[in-house]
Order: C-alpha cells, then sequence, then structure tokens
C-alpha cells in the first residue's frame, strides 16, 4: 500500500469515527469507492553543502473528497481500552507489525473511542507535531514528508530542505519505520529539524543547541552545536586527565550537566567521581560536584540531580540518592532497597510533580516484578504490578517502560531478560494505568532493525506518545 492510499484510510476511519462514533472494527462498512488526494509540492530547492536552507519549505494544504475508500484493516489491539474514558490525553502511536515490506502502524487511543491500524510502506518514520493535532510521514527518501491533520483530514506534503533532516540517517531498505521527534513548530519554520530519539534528549530545553559527546578521542570531549548558526563549541579539554561519560540538559536553563571520572570507563555501570555544569553558550563551568555519580538527571524543576551511587564499576549498587544543587546535600532513597532485599532497583526517573519517582523493581531470586513508585517527601512507596497474576505465576521480569507526559499510563515490556541482561528474553507489552490497577497486554513484541540500524522490540520502543495540550 502506498502512502497515499494510507492516508486515504486514515481520513476514512476518521470520518467514521466522528460520523457513527464507532468502538469497534465490526461497525466500519465496507465500500468499492477510492478517495482521491491532489496534491501540489511547492518548495525551495534544498541547499546540500551550507546546511542552511536557501529558503524556508512551503507545505501546501490540500482537500479530500469525502468519498469512502476500501475498507481498511481497523483492528483494536486490546478491547479493553474502551474502558479508559477518562484518560483522553494519553494517547500514543506505534508500530505493531512488520513484514517483509509492510509495517501496520496503529493509532491508540486510551479513551478507547477507536484504535486505527493501517498498513503501510516506503515509509521511514512517524512522529506527533507539537500542536498534538497532527502526525508526520517521512518517507523513505528522507526528504518528502506528508502531515495529516487528524481533525479535518487536510494532507500536506511537502519536500524538506537537507538541513531539516541533517541528523537523520539513511535508511536502511531492511529498517522498519521509526519513530522521529520534531525540533520547531512547522516544517515551514525556517530552523525546523528532524532528530531520532537519541538525538532528542541531547537537545537543549530551548531547541537552540545540541550536545555531543565526542568518542573519537582517548578521553572523550564534549561539544556542543548551535543549532541556528552551526557554531561548534568546545565544553571539555580532552587531554585534562578526565574521562566525559554522561551529559544531561537542564529542563529549565541551557545549563549541561557532565559526569566525569578519572578512570577509563570500561563498562556502561562505569560511574564518575564528579559532576560538572556548563552553561552554554558561554562554555563556563558554573559548579563542580564531587561524589559517586551513575545514571544522572535533572528534577523536573531543575533544582535538584538524581542518581545511582556505586561503589566501584564492577558493583551492581541499588542506592539512588537526590542531590539538592542550592543546598548541596543529598538525601539517599535507602528506604527503597531496604524494602525490597535481595532485588535490583533499575531504570528510576522523575515524575513531573517533582516530588515521586518511578523504577523497576527485580527479585530474581523468587521471580516477582514490579514498577513501583515511591514518594521522598512522604515515604510511601505504591507499586501498581503487585498481584498481576500473570507476571507472579509465570515468573517475569519487568524489562523497560516507557511513561506518558502525563504520567498516568505506562506502557512496559516483560520477559526473561532484564534491565540489566545483554540478550533478548522474547518480551511481552501492556499498557497499566499508573495509580490504578488496570492493566491491558498489547502482545508479544516484534524484534525489528529499527531507523538506528538497531535491533529493538516493537511496539514497545516505537512509541511516541501525544504530546500534552498547554
Amino acid at each position: 500500500m502506498s502512502l497515499k492510499q494510507f492516508v486515504s484510510l486514515i481520513i476514512f476511519s476518521l470520518s467514521l469515527s466522528l460520523l457513527f462514533s464507532c468502538r469497534s472494527s465490526e461497525d466500519t462498512p465496507t465500500a468499492s469507492q477510492t478517495s482521491s488526494i491532489s496534491q501540489e509540492v511547492q518548495g525551495a530547492t534544498p541547499n546540500l553543502t551550507s546546511g542552511v536552507p536557501s529558503q524556508a519549505p512551503h507545505a501546501t494544504s490540500t482537500s479530500v473528497d469525502k468519498v469512502p475508500s476500501p475498507s481498511p484493516d481497523v483492528t483494536e489491539i486490546s478491547e479493553p481500552l474502551n474502558r479508559l474514558s477518562d484518560l483522553s490525553k494519553s494517547i500514543f502511536m506505534s508500530i505493531t507489525d512488520v513484514q517483509s515490506e509492510m509495517s501496520e502502524l496503529s493509532l491508540l487511543s486510551a479513551d478507547g473511542d477507536k484504535t486505527f491500524s493501517f498498513s503501510l510502506s516506503e515509509v521511514a518514520g512517524y512522529f506527533w507535531m507539537n500542536n498534538g493535532n497532527e502526525i508526520g510521514l517521512l518517507e523513505s527518501d528522507i526528504q518528502t514528508l506528508q502531515i495529516v491533520n487528524l481533525t479535518d483530514g487536510n494532507v500536506a506534503e511537502t519536500e524538506l530542505p537537507e538541513s531539516t533532516v541533517r541528523f537523520l540517517p539513511r535508511v536502511s531498505p531492511d529498517s522498519a519505520p521509526g519513530p522521529i521527534y520534531p525540533i520547531g513548530i512547522s516544517p515551514e519554520d525556517e530552523n525546523f529539524l528532524l532528530v531520532t530519539p537519541s538525538m532528542r534528549s541531547h537537545i537543549s530545553f530551548d531547541n537552540r543547541y545540541l550536545a555531543e559527546l565526542d568518542f573519537l578521542v582517548d578521553e572523550r570531549q564534549v561539544l556542543t552545536i548551535d543549532l541556528v548558526t552551526d557554531q561548534t563549541i568546545q565544553l571539555t579539554d580532552p587531554s585534562d586527565g578526565v574521562f566525559d561519560l554522561q551529559i544531561v540538559w537542564s529542563p529549565t536553563s541551557n545549563q549541561l550537566a557532565v559526569v566525569q571520572g578519572t578512570e577509563s570507563p570500561i563498562h556502561m555501570f562505569a560511574s564518575g567521581d564528579r559532576v560538572t555544569i556548563y552553561e552554554v553558550p558561554e562554555a563556563k563551568s558554573k559548579d563542580t560536584i564531587f561524589g559517586d555519580f551513575s545514571f544522572v538527571s535533572w528534577s523536573p524543576s531543575g533544582e535538584a540531580f538524581l542518581y545511582r551511587t556505586t561503589s566501584g564499576v564492577h558493583t551492581y549498587s541499588n542506592i539512588y540518592c537526590i542531590l539538592d544543587l542550592q543546598s548541596g546535600s543529598s538525601q539517599c532513597l535507602d528506604a527503597i532497597a531496604n524494602s525490597h532485599p535481595g532485588a535490583t532497583i533499575d531504570g528510576m526517573a522523575w515524575l513531573n510533580d517533582g516530588d515521586r519517582v518511578v523504577y523497576i523493581c527485580n527479585h530474581y531470586l523468587d521471580g516477582n516484578s514490579d514498577i513501583c513508585t515511591y514518594n521522598f517527601q512522604t515515604g510511601v512507596e505504591d507499586c501498581p504490578t503487585q498481584g498481576l497474576e500473570f507476571l507472579d505465576s509465570n515468573m517475569v521480569n519487568v524489562e523497560g517502560y516507557s511513561l506518558s507526559p502525563d504520567d498516568q499510563i505506562i506502557v512496559f515490556t516483560y520477559g526473561d531478560s532484564c534491565p540489566r541482561c545483554d540478550f533478548w528474553g522474547s518480551p511481552s507489552s501492556g499498557i497499566l494505568i499508573l495509580d490504578g490497577e488496570d492493566f491491558f497486554s498489547l502482545g508479544q513484541e516484534i524484534l525489528v532493525l529499527d531507523f538506528d540500524s538497531l535491533l529493538v522490540s516493537y511496539p514497545y520502543r516505537g512509541i511516541i506518545w501525544k504530546p500534552v495540550s498547554e
């Protein structure tokens, strides 16, 4: 199925949803006529040498004839999703099936009105526009972009300049469509940019600077790139005897935290003995904090660090701490490890309220595995997966999770592997209501070659949450 046919199916299905408020694929009528989409592409010729467009591309909106197309294969992944009528903000999409030349992109709605599933080909990536009302489909040429408005059915097509896609890898013929992220509001913006998920976390809060950890030098070095001027700024000295291990942007300012150590890292769990905070673009060191740091993340307010401590690079520590950047004092969450003797605590991350964290707790000896939250203000821990029979009876581990922007829903994977394991565990995935007990299975994960030419599992690794409306 071509991309334009795919777009036609989206518009057809959305029209059915509005007209009939369908709740399952059994309500979808069939027809033999097809929709016609008339599109004209107008845009500037990409500047392939300077990396900066000579002219912003022009996207032409098109009207769509409201004529029924052949009946799409609309599949609801999980019927119980219809019960989640109070979580309409948590909407996500992902690839839910991959064949030799076809992939199935599903738009999953937590409010239960509809789950759309369509076959598509010759698509390299997909993303939500920042307004939350449109999705973008980047074709395999890494230049042609289709934008589908999910509220009125309009379609816009544009040819992107090289500067917009300059950080995207060229797609392997064997790779499945993958999630990508837009930097900027509209493709018409001069500095609009598309990036992979791994690169998205390396972009500053104002979308101005890209940070890179350069592995080509022995001790590594940290560089930042001004995405407007293309100016490169060197933050750290690769010959200063200090190894740069991790880079993390502040969520509220152009400050970059660099985890550093004096010993050469030998594996992914290596820790640093200091965190240096740099101001960008001034390239000045604001502060250096000494301690024992790994897996550092800023708090939502930008006023604290969450980090894991280790007693050595070969030790798997379960102790996470919170460092107040104003007072310099640390509060370690010993109560979590003490309440789960023999378990490993992994993947700890902030919730948006700034008072809670979420994490994976794996008891490898007895087979129990849970996703939990902990309020370090009250000391209350809640593990919504406790009592789920499929986890306890099958003795499977929680392997990873993806949290919705509103902190209400988690999609997680579970199987024979684990967060610290280096093997494929044939996982399945499911949807969990964080502050409740509802769980809905999404079935077994699919192992695919993604946009970055890495082996990952879908739909979990392909999830893109709809942006939360402000």
